[in-house]
């Protein structure tokens, strides 16, 4: 499902009992951090919610410890909460319990969030709804239904989400809210007489399938296996869990299929990372989350350092920044920051990786099995008179029209003149 522009921000997704509560993710401008005025209280999963807490060291009993400024900030609560997944301490009696010091305590606004706004942002938003009454409805299906059609049709990701929802509500599930499309027309399908089949259908049905197995067992063996690329073309972002290791590779079969450069282990395509904005890092510098991809060291990001480095930068439509590399404008996903400069993965990839350079990359896509022209001629080359490099210098300004076994140039045939060659055809 494409998640393209649904929404950004923190908007009022529902107000009840007076209070507002807001929702956003931190990929998408959102979060509590960027709302003005700031929420009474916000809470999300640990380690994507902004949190307050800072970097410095200070000692214990010194009254400079105590004069560190950190901002205005709400409440924060940080939840263990796993992406695509639910809470695994946080039951029904936590949830009660927030509810009551959220009303005992007189919170005006709530502020709830994720990394990308739809999956645990969308339970935070069901649950609350229900708590706060804000709606009444008779299953979690509906509940979460309620919540897309106020915020976002992709709230609420995952089947064990749904059933977080129901748990804690204490309402039945219902139909399933996720919606899993399969490309197969018979799944879910049994050949039964309710489907109403003869029995010359069924065999039909049986000798097909047979045929198409059989093929398919005759062309994977010499098939290579082919590779999407979702992000850029002829390039897929891949990851190493061994190495922890996140780089580009060309979509061909023998770079794909490569183990790892670190660890030797396998490597395995992670476009949907990128995409999705998941496994984000911050950037020291500016304080900014980024995909590893994105960083050009452990601590800062490529944008970060490339602006540190006097480069120009610009932000896209899409929302992503570019880096200016020479004439072009780079992705900061697809730039690459090598021993003190920065250069595109095409170049890093090719030239560095694999020391393949621009003109033996423009030589490898000439058509296959194409002869060049003095092959075809079999015309003869210095290396063909020579044993490898065993030559003098003046070797190469020789005349090597004349044949290269005699031993002087005097004894060597002469051309026939005219009149000897219509003499010859006369006889």
């Amino acid at each position: 499902m494409n998640k393209n522009g649904c929404h950004s921000g923190n908007p009022v997704v529902f107000e009840a009992q007076g209070i507002k509560v807001h929702a956003g993710g931190s990929n998408r401008q959102g979060g509590w951090h960027v709302m003005s005025p700031m929420p009474d209280v916000a809470l999300g999963p640990l380690g994507v919610i902004r949190s307050m807490k800072t970097r410095d060291i200070m000692p214990q009993g010194w009254s400079c410890s105590d004069k560190v400024s950190v901002g205005q900030a709400p409440i924060i609560i940080e939840i263990d909460w796993p992406d695509y997944n639910v809470p695994s301490n946080l039951g029904r009696e936590w949830w009660l319990a927030f509810v009551q010091d959220v009303k005992s305590k007189g919170v005006k606004s709530i502020s709830t969030q994720c990394m990308g706004g739809h999956g645990r942002t969308g339970v935070q938003l069901c649950i609350l709804a229900y708590l706060l009454e804000a709606t009444k409805v008779s299953d979690a299906y509906f509940l979460i239904k309620w919540v897309r059609e106020r915020f976002c049709e992709h709230a609420v990701e995952a089947k064990c989400q749904q059933d977080y929802i129901a748990d804690i509500c204490q309402i039945p599930i219902g139909k399933s809210a996720i919606a899993v499309k399969s490309h197969n027309p018979w799944a879910g399908q049994n050949f039964t007489d309710d489907l109403m089949f003869t029995e010359a259908e069924l065999n039909a049905q049986r000798k097909f399938e047979q045929k198409s197995e059989a093929k398919k067992k005759r062309t994977s063996k010499n098939k290579k296996n082919k590779y999407k690329s979702p992000i850029r073309k002829g390039w897929t972002l891949t990851y190493s869990e061994d190495a922890l290791d996140w780089e580009w590779r060309r979509t061909r079969a023998e770079d794909m299929e490569a183990p790892c450069r670190f660890s030797g282990g396998k490597v395995v395509q992670a476009d949907k990372s990128l995409m999705d904005g998941r496994d984000l890092v911050p950037c020291l510098g500016s304080g900014r989350q980024w995909h590893p991809i994105e960083m050009a060291t452990d601590a800062e990001s490529n944008v970060f350092l490339a602006e540190e480095m006097g480069m120009k930068t610009k932000k896209e439509e899409d929302g992503g920044t570019s880096i200016l590399l020479g004439r072009t404008w780079v992705p900061s996903w697809f730039a690459k920051y090598h021993k003190g400069t920065f250069m595109s993965w095409l170049k890093y990839y090719d030239e560095v990786l694999h020391q393949r350079s621009a003109s033996s990359r423009k030589a490898s896509k000439t058509k296959k099995g194409k002869i060049p022209s003095f092959k075809k001629q079999n015309q003869r080359t210095l290396s063909d008179f020579t044993d490898g490099d065993d030559y003098m210098l003046d070797d190469e300004y020789q005349d090597w029209a004349l044949d290269p076994d005699t031993k002087w140039a005097d004894e060597a045939p002469k051309r026939k003149t005219n009149d000897e060659i219509e003499s010859e055809e006369l006889r």
